[in-house]
């Protein structure tokens, strides 16, 4: 689908559901109590959480969503500011523009076996 064009070649399927499903609770319980610093730092880990595990499988673009997302939740985790920074210098070495806030691919889908 045009919606993966330009994703890397390196780019793995990884299976994130257990990740995706830790970010949903977690940003139900946020939506819940907004001014719980808990539950904001927990959706930011779990952002970081999927946003690391897609960095590996090489899938930039979905991974910069994520940093996205936490970033604005947490924006002093140095180690998720280091790799948002580290995908944005890969874009730039490729010569491609990284996608826009908002217009990041969700994770690429894996196929049940």
């Amino acid at each position: 689908s045009s919606m993966n064009q330009g994703e890397s070649p390196m780019a793995k399927r990884v299976d994130v559901s257990e990740l995706t499903a830790k970010i949903e609770s977690a940003e139900k319980e946020y939506k819940s109590k907004p001014s719980d610093a808990e539950a904001k730092d927990a959706l930011a880990k779990a952002y970081f959480e999927r946003a690391f595990v897609l960095t590996d499988a090489a899938q930039y673009r979905a991974a910069l969503g994520d940093f996205r997302k936490g970033l604005k939740l947490k924006p002093d985790d140095a180690d998720a500011k280091k790799m948002h920074d580290e995908i944005l210098s890969i874009f730039k070495s490729l010569n491609r523009e990284p996608p826009k806030e908002g217009e990041e691919p969700p994770p690429l889908p894996v196929q049940k076996g």
